[in-house]
């Protein structure tokens, strides 16, 4: 089989002498539960791409270093006996190094810290590493998750050179307790999850002095403050918060002008926290669901956001809506359910087609549109992308239906 150029083992299979020889042709060896503790040294696999050993019974993959110059990705997952990090020295073209699940790993060998090429990183679940080395210099570097590795309570540097990160996943890391200064030089960061990161609780100033950072996701973490220079919040698409109290200092508020500005279940009234609506041109969508807003709250000039296309304001005090938001031209949605104070609505702009109120319980009878119901129903009815319904309340069909 000198000529072979994909092995794939799926099966159990036992090696009570060893694996004396493999085709030196090989492109792509994929061996789940590959039952021996080590690659066989000398094993000559210049022509190797891809190595994929799933739940194998691997310690080490090598012993020192072993050379493969066209590897260009290792997954390993599930290893579970896999203590270290192979030497990837000599492996000059890797761009892929995949560890998921491999719960033993106490090690990664500082030929990873330093490699050039290497673009994902993937050490999701490997809940017995506790250090990392002390600095990153992959130029390549992309995509590091480290989700999951409950016992890492810092990171390393990030080197100057490294300006392709985009991707940082520190999902459950439950003993991390502080991000590094160096997370500034990242020129590409686009998305940051410290979900569940229970232990941290700031973001320190200049975290980012690029102004990129896109998404960010701090559900149950115990994050209280976010500096004005920790990001910019003018690249901010998305902000995931719920059910804590977590704060932006006001002169950070000022720079959040586009898309997504979602706050749930804040205790106080974010009255007191905001700056004037107009600093908000931008916004599209707006959740201030459960703020504790009453009437002549900052809810009054929500007329400023004219770009709006999405307001919820549910389980909120208010006993009248503001008239102001008829000057919402674009608003298409309008969640003011379980606002159970409320008692009239003010006339609602034209663009508006998705209107949810149940469990307001003290609202008067109004009369709807019909007209105007009939003419969203016709100007969609060909759409047939979209989806659109209405919700009458009642146990009859009205008489105009």
């Amino acid at each position: 089989m000198g000529n072979l150029g994909v092995l794939i083992i799926l099966c159990d299979l036992s090696l009570p002498l060893g694996l004396k020889c493999l085709s030196s042709s090989l492109k792509v060896l994929e061996w789940k539960g590959y039952p021996l503790e080590y690659l066989p040294l000398g094993l000559q696999l210049l022509e190797l791409l891809h190595l994929k050993m799933h739940c194998s019974k691997l310690k080490r993959v090598w012993n020192g270093t072993q050379i493969f110059r066209e590897l260009k990705s290792i997954d390993l997952s599930d290893s579970r006996d896999l203590i270290q990090t192979p030497n990837i020295s000599e492996v000059p073209c890797l761009e892929s190094l995949v560890l998921k699940g491999c719960i033993n790993l106490v090690e990664v060998h500082q030929s990873v810290a330093k490699h050039k090429n290497v673009a994902m990183l993937d050490l999701e679940g490997c809940i017995s590493l506790k250090t990392l080395p002390r600095k990153l210099e992959m130029n390549a570097l992309e995509k590091l998750i480290l989700s999951g590795c409950s016992q890492i309570k810092k990171l390393p540097k990030f080197g100057e050179s490294m300006e392709c990160l985009s991707i940082l996943n520190l999902r459950d890391c439950t003993s991390l307790v502080c991000l590094p200064q160096s997370i500034r030089n990242m020129k590409s960061f686009r998305d940051l999850n410290i979900h569940g990161c229970s232990k941290l609780f700031r973001m320190t100033n200049n975290s980012n002095k690029n102004n990129v950072v896109e998404e960010i996701d701090d559900t149950e973490t115990a994050m209280r403050e976010v500096h004005s220079s920790a990001i910019d919040l003018k690249s901010l698409n998305m902000l995931l918060n719920k059910g804590y109290d977590w704060l932006i200092t006001n002169s950070s508020f000022s720079l959040l002008t586009e898309k997504v500005f979602d706050f749930i279940k804040y205790p106080v009234s974010m009255g007191s926290m905001l700056p004037p609506l107009s600093s908000f041109p931008r916004l599209k969508k707006l959740n201030m669901g459960n703020c504790n807003l009453s009437d002549g709250s900052i809810i009054d000039h929500i007329g400023h956001l004219t770009s709006l296309e999405v307001l919820y304001l549910a389980g909120n005090n208010f006993v009248d809506l503001t008239a102001s938001i008829g000057n919402l031209s674009r608003l298409q949605r309008l969640g003011l359910y379980k606002c159970q104070r409320l008692r009239t609505l003010p006339e609602l702009p034209p663009s508006v087609c998705q209107l949810l109120m149940n469990d307001c319980t003290q609202l008067e009878p109004m009369l709807f549109d019909t007209q105007r119901i009939w003419k969203i129903f016709e100007a969609n009815r060909w759409n047939l992308t979209r989806e659109l319904w209405f919700l009458i309340p009642g146990s009859e069909i009205p008489p105009w239906f």
